[in-house]
């Protein structure tokens, strides 16, 4: 009973070790990438498009990346408007906005 007891209290805290060295990090810099693809959305984006009009079902975040890079129809590419890290935050702001 003890060793169990001790055990369950081991595994206990490896438990809550890997879930705040893994979970939180992940947590605080997802809402930080999520924050500056908003601004840089806002800036740059929604004069012409309103976000609900960009999520279809088909864009992957591959396919909005590179229309980000490279433009599409009248819209005007923006790889040398935005830094790469610009550039995938936006993409990952839009494909992740339920």
């Amino acid at each position: 009973m003890v060793l169990q007891k001790t055990f369950l209290f081991i595994f206990s805290l490896i438990i809550s070790f890997f879930l705040h060295i893994y979970l939180i990090p992940a947590t605080e810099s997802t809402t930080f990438i999520n924050e500056n693809g908003k601004q840089i959305f806002v800036d740059n984006c929604s004069q012409c498009h309103k976000l609900k009009n960009l999520q279809k079902k088909d864009n992957s975040l591959n396919k909005i990346t590179n229309i980000v890079i490279n433009g599409k129809q009248e819209m005007p590419p923006f790889k040398n408007i935005l830094t790469k890290k610009e550039i995938n935050q936006v993409a990952n702001y839009v494909f992740q906005k339920p």
